[in-house]
C-alpha cells in the first residue's frame, strides 16, 4: 500500500468496502463514494480504520439489537419502537414478529394477523415521516372481516372493517356487496306506495284527541314507520 493509500482511513462508525479493498489490491486510485461504507442501523465500530463489515458491533445493551445475519435487527417476539430507538416485545398471538435472519425486516412494523386491525397504513405511513411505536390493535367480528395487515374484506372500511363501502350492503362479517337497485326510483315508488295505503285505511284508523285539540293517527303512525323502514332497506 502507498503512503498516500494508507494515510486513508475510514471514520468510526464507517468501514472499508469492497471496492476500496479490491482498489488496494490492483494498486488503483480510489473512488470517494466507493471508500467506506457506513455500518448497518444500531450497530457501532470502536474505532476508525476498520476493514470490514465484522468491524460493526450491534448495539445490544441500549437498544436491544442483536446479530441477524449481516446486520442487528430486534429479536424474534420483538419490534423497533423508532420514537424510543429500542427493541420493544409484540403483542402474542396479534403481531407476526418472527423474523428468522432478516435484520431489515425486524426493524420494521410487525404484521397484523387476520381476525385483528390497526390504524397503521403500511403503504402510507412508511412514506411519510410517521414514527412506528407500535400498534394500537381492535378485535375484528372475524377473521372473514379483516384478513390480516389491516386489509378489509372486499367492500368493508372503517375501524376493524367494521362498516360498509357507501353504496354497499352487507352484515358485521364476511364481505359487503354493492348495491344494484336505483335508491332514488325506488325511494319515490315506495313514498307513492305509502300515500295510497294511508289513503285507503284512514276510515279505519283509531283517532285520540288530546287537550290541545290535535289528533294522532295512531295505526297511522305504525304503518309509516313500517313503511319508512321499507324505504331505508331499498336504499341500502
Amino acid at each position: 500500500i502507498s503512503v498516500r493509500q494508507a494515510d486513508c482511513k475510514c471514520k468510526q462508525n464507517w468501514y472499508l468496502s469492497s471496492n476500496a479493498t479490491s482498489s488496494l489490491q490492483r494498486q488503483e486510485p480510489f473512488v470517494a463514494d466507493n471508500f467506506c461504507s457506513e455500518c448497518p442501523p444500531f450497530s457501532y465500530t470502536l474505532s476508525t480504520g476498520n476493514l470490514g463489515p465484522e468491524s460493526c458491533l450491534c448495539q445490544t445493551s441500549k437498544v436491544g439489537v442483536v446479530i441477524k445475519g449481516r446486520g442487528c435487527g430486534c429479536p424474534d417476539g420483538h419490534f423497533m419502537d423508532e420514537e424510543m430507538q429500542r427493541c420493544k416485545e409484540c403483542t402474542q398471538d396479534v403481531e407476526m414478529c418472527n423474523w428468522g435472519e432478516s435484520w431489515q425486516q425486524s426493524l420494521e412494523p410487525p404484521g397484523i394477523i387476520p381476525g385483528y386491525w390497526s390504524p397503521w397504513n403500511f403503504s402510507i405511513n412508511r412514506s411519510s415521516s410517521s414514527k412506528f411505536n407500535g400498534h394500537m390493535v381492535y378485535r375484528c367480528y372475524s377473521s372473514s372481516a379483516c384478513l390480516g395487515n389491516n386489509t378489509c374484506a372486499a367492500g368493508r372500511t372503517g375501524h376493524a372493517c367494521g362498516e360498509c363501502l357507501e353504496n354497499h350492503y352487507g352484515g358485521p362479517d364476511g364481505e359487503c356487496k354493492v348495491c344494484r337497485g336505483k335508491p332514488l326510483v325506488q325511494a319515490v315508488a315506495s313514498i307513492f306506495c305509502l300515500i295510497m295505503v294511508l289513503t285507503l285505511l284512514q276510515p279505519f284508523l283509531v283517532r285520540v284527541h288530546h287537550a290541545g285539540g290535535q289528533a294522532l293517527d295512531l295505526k297511522g303512525a305504525e304503518i309509516f314507520k313500517l313503511t319508512l323502514k321499507h324505504v331505508q332497506t331499498n336504499l341500502v
